[in-house]
């Protein structure tokens, strides 16, 4: 997939998908304007314009991990598509005893 000439759909999972498919990694879930992928290093969540995403780094990603994922995602989610990336915060995750996952977003 090339930059897209086209306007992005509302919320372009499909884009995000490529993008993430091209670092050889899979989206495992998505929940409202989330996606997460297949590990929980980090998530996306897309923004107020739809050539807009917010990423999110877990808290628990060591920095050197943090620092290849950041440089994958601009190579291709920003320059292989054409995404604005924000990069807003961290977050954590949080087990509940009913089994739910609470997230917890720390702004950057």
């Amino acid at each position: 997939m090339q930059k897209t000439s086209e306007p992005f759909p509302e919320k372009p999972l499909g884009y995000v998908k490529e993008g993430l498919s091209r670092m050889g990694q899979e989206v495992s879930h998505v929940y409202s304007d989330l996606v997460f992928p297949d590990h929980s290093a980090y998530l996306i969540q897309f923004g107020s314009e739809s050539h807009e995403l917010n990423l999110y780094f877990n808290e628990e990603c060591p920095g050197s991990e943090r620092s290849r994922l950041k440089n994958q995602l601009i190579e291709q989610l920003a320059g292989g598509i054409g995404f604005s990336l924000n990069f807003a915060g961290d977050f954590s995750m949080v087990q509940e005893a009913d089994e739910q996952i609470r997230l917890n977003f720390l702004p950057g």
